[in-house]
């Protein structure tokens, strides 16, 4: 069984808008305004970590959605739980400054 919609969602930016989105399905296919629905951008990273433990993209983007909802102390451990898959992430310093 293919987990499409969740294995690719994805942060992103919508061209010439500055909206933050969360891109579900192959390629982006369906884009969603994360502002209107970061617990429901949560709920597809926590699912993508759980599926892909090794990609820090997903704990990375439910920090994302954790600082938008206030939930710094969880956002936190998901930051220290991408910063043990990897070293770097073009996001670690975004979220460093949001959780300041």
């Amino acid at each position: 069984m293919e987990h499409w919609s969740i294995h690719h969602a994805t942060l992103g930016t919508l061209r010439g808008h500055g909206r933050r989105v969360l891109r579900v399905g192959k390629r982006g296919s369906t884009e969603v305004p994360l502002g209107v629905v970061p617990a429901g951008a949560l709920v597809h990273f926590q699912e993508g970590e759980r599926l892909e433990p090794g990609d820090p993209d997903y704990p990375v983007g439910a920090a994302r959605a954790l600082v938008q909802l206030g939930r710094k102390d969880e956002a936190r451990k998901a930051l220290a739980r991408a910063k043990k898959l990897t070293e770097t992430h073009a996001r670690f310093a975004e979220l460093e400054a949001a959780l300041r």
